[in-house]
């Protein structure tokens, strides 16, 4: 239990999640610009979710020291966690022919956050949704990229459970 609360504030956990993302936002551009494989609707919106653990984890790389700013950073973590579940299910049921791909070729986003227009090299669709490229081992990026997910979960929850404890036991501790 000691070790939870350890991790919950340490660095390296911020550290982790950035250098994670961010490679694996860099494979996907990899996957893309070098082995043509082009990004459907549900690629983009994970790219969006993964720059948005990117942006939060170099914030909290300078951040993790504050209890609250921790708090809030897995909490908004865990929101980000859900969301890259949901998308790479989805992505992974098309793929593995469980529901039907109901793709468009825009990402969907808000006119207030249209990122497909300020950066298309990084967010716009390109393609339909249903296959992604072999990684390794018989694993498709969708697949690596669901298990990943799955994986994750659990983490952050827990991370985010600590983080809040911690926080309470530090006011009750200022208010003694």
């Amino acid at each position: 239990m000691n070790l939870i609360f350890t991790l919950e504030k340490h660095i390296a956990v911020w550290l982790a999640a950035f250098i994670f993302s961010t490679s694996a936002l860099l494979g996907a551009l990899y996957y893309q610009y070098y082995l043509e494989w082009e990004p459907c609707v549900l690629c983009i919106q994970i790219r969006v979710i993964m720059a948005g653990i990117i942006v939060l984890s170099a914030l909290m790389l300078l951040l993790h020291r504050y209890p609250i700013a921790r708090f809030a950073g897995y909490t908004l973590q865990s929101v980000l966690a859900v969301l890259l579940f949901l998308k790479s299910r989805a992505i992974y049921r098309i793929e593995k022919g469980i529901d039907q791909a109901e793709c468009m070729f825009n990402a969907g986003l808000p006119e207030w956050f249209n990122l497909e227009a300020w950066w298309p090299s990084l967010f716009e669709v390109r393609s339909a949704c249903g296959d992604s490229p072999l990684l390794f081992l018989n694993l498709s990026m969708v697949d690596a990229l669901y298990y990943a997910s799955i994986a994750a979960l659990p983490i952050v929850f827990i991370l985010t459970l600590a983080s809040f404890v911690a926080l309470l036991t530090a006011k009750r501790r200022a208010h003694a």
